[in-house]
């Protein structure tokens, strides 16, 4: 399962993608999980980032998702504006 990453994780990881070992069915709580698992120097940013599957984000975090290896997911992290 290969996720995008953006700002502050693209620039921890040195990386604009990563692939984690997950097999759906799965959470997005699961997903934050593996990847703090399998790529530490992430560190809490997966704590306050949001997920998205197709430029949506997963409301709840222990919602059942079954992306495909078509579906584009990304680790969206805090958006502030002024």
């Amino acid at each position: 399962m290969w996720i995008k990453l953006f700002a502050g994780a693209r620039e921890k990881s040195g990386k604009d993608k990563i692939e984690i070992d997950c097999t759906p069915p799965v959470t997005s709580l699961k997903i934050k999980q593996m990847l703090n698992q399998q790529y530490p120097e992430l560190g809490s940013f997966t704590s306050y980032a949001r997920l998205a599957i197709n430029n949506r984000f997963v409301e709840n975090e222990l919602e059942l998702l079954q992306p495909s290896i078509h579906d584009e997911i990304a680790l969206i992290p805090p958006v502030s504006g002024g």
